[in-house]
């Protein structure tokens, strides 16, 4: 009876975590909120397109394409089921398990309420990150966490890795893979740490037993998948949009050709500065030298990893776990420490002020920008209605046929229709990492002439003007896009 009493008591407190994660999402995840029921946009509108678009029978990579791996696009289809509000489910489902997995995380550097308030502070910073939800690196979160809390967790129960939590960093590693490549950083800093620590004990033998673990945790994941594209006849697309295509975006681009723009060199201070802090409160507050090296091996690959991309708002939700840390080290307090020890606490809790309250702002901003944008001033609803009832006006047994130029995902979305080839938008953004794209894209309209075009306002693509100008009447034209039909 005891024992039952308190699974009950147990399970009232720990009801918080997902009403929680349901109050967060409903404020901060603006492009699946029910608070904003019109309001999608950016990769959130894509990622919903493909998973749209699965759910109605496209093939992956070959019917609809983006750059991203299949299970994102399976997790989506999963929510699309349902609609805006099934995505909505799930990530409450997933911003449930991450609180669950932080607070435990915390737990091992503070306790009592240090715990929840290092965690509030933690999702405080997240709001701005989270660049209004529905992304790739938010579902990476929980096999992030996973991995973070089975590494600590081994650390202070024995200080090696068990051979059963190799092979889940193996199963989380392929898992995030298989979403964005560049999202499992930290596990591969996890990995490369317990690496270093077995080499320098000497423990070849070990160390081996783990790789094979880990091997075996990623052919668990990897090989399913592979024989499904195989018998679907597109593995190399596979292979091509997850791994090659997304080497080339992040190849392209680098900060350090950026950061001669002031406004991008203040964006990226505010990003980095959580690395940063996390860097030097490490090194102070963290007594176990092996400990403190992988952690700060954790914080350099993510820092060099994320210098080396595109700098964009949602990358950085991938340091999550380093946040937390840095919130949940500050709170303890020590007693009769010497005056420069002082100072550098001092120092700590400058540095961990600074960004939480930058990110108070930050998260603030959000709020009001969303809910001036669509209760007050209507920009996203004005945009909504406008295009949908464009699309709504193409009768049904020509809706099937309907390709868009260098529109937004989202007006598929709220026209209720799908791109009828592969490459329905980012055509010019794609072209940057492979020419091909825009050319298949070209070929693809002269040769099938789709019955509607949905083009970008005064497009400067000159082949495509032609084309227009030859084959298709401007029917419709407004604030946001201009629409055509192919002239029989």
């Amino acid at each position: 009876m005891n024992v039952l009493k308190k699974a009950v008591i147990q399970r009232k407190k720990g009801i918080w975590i997902p009403l929680a994660a349901i109050l967060y999402l409903l404020i901060f995840s603006a492009y699946s909120s029910p608070l904003f029921p019109k309001f999608m946009d950016w990769d959130s509108a894509i990622f919903m397109m493909v998973g749209k678009g699965i759910n109605e029978g496209k093939r992956l990579y070959l019917d609809i394409f983006d750059h991203k791996g299949p299970i994102l696009f399976w997790i989506e289809a999963l929510g699309m089921r349902f609609g805006r509000n099934g995505i909505f489910l799930l990530q409450c489902i997933f911003m449930t398990v991450d609180i669950w997995l932080m607070v435990k995380i915390a737990r091992y550097f503070c306790r009592g309420k240090k715990v929840y308030a290092a965690v509030a502070a933690a999702m405080v910073w997240l709001a701005y990150p989270l660049a209004n939800g529905n992304l790739s690196e938010e579902y990476s979160l929980p096999f992030i966490l996973g991995s973070f809390c089975l590494f600590l967790k081994d650390w202070t129960e024995s200080r090696e890795p068990k051979v059963l939590h190799s092979y889940l960093y193996g199963v989380n590693f392929c898992v995030l893979f298989f979403i964005r490549a560049n999202n499992a950083v930290t596990i591969c800093a996890i990995i490369l740490g317990w690496m270093c620590i077995l080499i320098k004990r000497k423990q070849i033998k070990e160390l081996f037993k783990h790789l094979l673990a880990g091997a075996a945790g990623i052919a668990t994941i990897a090989v399913p998948i592979c024989i499904y594209f195989w018998a679907q006849g597109s593995l190399w697309e596979m292979f091509y949009a997850t791994f090659l295509f997304n080497l080339r975006y992040s190849g392209n681009v680098s900060l350090l050709t950026q950061l001669t723009n002031p406004v991008t060199l203040f964006r990226m201070g505010i990003l980095f500065s959580p690395l940063i802090a996390a860097a030097i409160v490490f090194f102070i507050e963290i007594k176990d030298s092996e400990l403190r090296v992988l952690l700060e091996i954790v914080v350099g690959l993510n820092f060099f990893s994320l210098f080396l991309g595109h700098g964009y708002n949602h990358y950085f939700m991938i340091i999550l776990p380093v946040v937390l840390v840095l919130f949940s080290l500050l709170p303890l307090e020590k007693n009769g420490e010497k005056h420069e020890r002082n100072l550098r606490r001092d120092l700590e809790k400058v540095l961990a002020g600074v960004v939480f309250a930058g990110y108070c702002v930050l998260a603030l901003r959000i709020i009001g920008n969303n809910f001036y944008d669509y209760y007050i001033d209507h920009a996203v609803l004005n945009e909504y209605d406008t295009v949908r009832e464009k699309f709504l006006q193409i009768p049904a047994e020509e809706r099937d046929c309907v390709l868009g130029y260098e529109i937004p995902a989202k007006y598929y979305l709220m026209g209720d229709v799908l791109p009828c080839y592969k490459y329905g938008i980012l055509q010019f953004h794609w072209e940057q990492n492979d020419a091909q794209i825009m050319e298949d894209f070209l070929e693809y309209v002269r040769d099938e002439q789709p019955l509607w075009l949905v083009s970008e306002k005064d497009t400067n693509n000159t082949e495509l003007k032609n084309i227009f100008a030859e084959s298709y009447e401007l029917i419709w034209k407004d604030d946001y896009a201009e629409y055509y039909y192919l002239i029989h």
